[in-house]
């Protein structure tokens, strides 16, 4: 997932915080859309906002979380390694 893009689009209201959360699983992770449109979409449109936000921000890597956490210090700027 590219962080500093989605903290800087969050911050700046690019992705409303309204609309759109961040999912950290071990699974891989993904975005969740929570807006109250949802129910007025079709399934295609769904899949693709779920397709678009994946693309132009990636997801969280589940597969280590450690690296979730490393990189979202480093996003925020502080200087981070797990050991």
């Amino acid at each position: 997932m590219d962080y500093p893009k989605v903290i800087k689009a969050f911050v700046d209201g690019t992705i409303d915080q309204n609309v759109w959360i961040v999912i950290f699983d071990n699974d891989g992770g993904d975005w969740e859309h929570i807006g109250d449109d949802i129910d007025c979409l079709t399934e295609e449109q769904v899949d693709q906002m779920y397709d678009d936000m994946r693309m132009e921000y990636g997801t969280p890597d589940g597969r280590d979380g450690r690296k979730d956490v490393v990189d979202l210090a480093r996003a925020a700027g502080i200087p981070a390694e797990w050991v």
